[in-house]
This record gives structure tokens, C-alpha cells and sequence, in this order.
């Protein structure tokens, strides 16, 4: 059985990893962690941070962990105007978790 392997370059033209962005699906910060494409479209890998912005002491448990989500180039906001964080040593305080 012969299989393909597909390029798994990052993806040109792609935000480099650290570049902050907001999920418009979840409504929530996070970075980019990887990118890749998906037939012609490029797919981020996208680490979301905890949602601090509700201080009730009712909050649902999605809001206070980190999620690893991957999400299309068109259903993010990607921050430009803040440089991108070193995504290495944020990977590496977090006990090397991608």
C-alpha cells in the first residue's frame, strides 16, 4: 500500500505563531500556535486562554481552561498591531503541552 504524503511546510502567507487572535466562534483571546492548510484554505491551531471577563462566581468550566482549538483563516481576528508573542517560551511554561 502506497501513501502520500502531503507538504507540511507553514503554510505561506500564514500569521507567524504568537500572533494574538480572537475566536469569533468562542469570543475569546488566544495565539496562534500552528498553521497548516486544508485544500486551499489555511487552518489555524489556535491556543484560547481563559475567559476572565465575567467576575460572577457562577462561571461554566469551558471559561476557565485552556483550549487547543483549530479554526479557518476567516473565522478569526488576528491582532497585527501587537507584535507576536515568543509562543516558545509560552509552550515550554506550560510544561511543553504542544
Amino acid at each position: 500500500m502506497k501513501t502520500e504524503l502531503k507538504d507540511t511546510a507553514y503554510p505561506r502567507g500564514a500569521l507567524p505563531t504568537g500572533t494574538l487572535v480572537r475566536s469569533i466562534k468562542k469570543d475569546r483571546l488566544g495565539m496562534v500556535a500552528d498553521a497548516f492548510y486544508d485544500e486551499k484554505i489555511i487552518v489555524y491551531t489556535i491556543l484560547l486562554i481563559p475567559d476572565k471577563r465575567n467576575f460572577s462566581y457562577i462561571n461554566e468550566a469551558e471559561d476557565d481552561r485552556l483550549y487547543l482549538i483549530n479554526e479557518y483563516e476567516y473565522d478569526i481576528y488576528a491582532y497585527l498591531m501587537v507584535p507576536p508573542l515568543d509562543f516558545e517560551i509560552i509552550n515550554a511554561s506550560l510544561g511543553g503541552i504542544i
